[in-house]
């Protein structure tokens, strides 16, 4: 009785060791593995990429300066009234022309 109490300790130690292949050695880290992930990674980022629209991908830094710099170029006239076409006026700070936009 006391052989199948050692027996169930000494199985209890080989599990929490590792995972042991058929060889009785344990497996660890490799370069081929490592390279199946780099590759499975790369993949899915790529699908992705390709199915995400263009307007649900996140903004860049790049973007933001961009829109931020657009918002700081027009600025809008109240003095003067809206044109026949109903445009507001707006102030071209790069040019210091008035151009007319809904």
């Amino acid at each position: 009785m006391q052989d199948s109490l050692n027996g169930n300790k000494e199985s209890k130690k080989s599990k929490k060791k590792g995972k042991k292949n058929r060889k009785g050695e344990r497996e660890g880290m490799s370069f081929a593995g490592i390279g199946n992930a780099a590759a499975g990674t790369a993949l899915v980022d790529t699908v992705k990429n390709i199915f995400t629209q263009e307007h649900n991908k996140p903004a860049t830094k790049g973007d933001l300066l961009k829109l931020v710099n657009h918002l700081n170029r027009y600025q809008r006239i109240k003095d003067l009234e809206p044109n026949m076409f109903g445009h507001y006026p707006y102030l071209d700070l790069e040019t210091g022309n008035v151009i007319y936009r809904l």
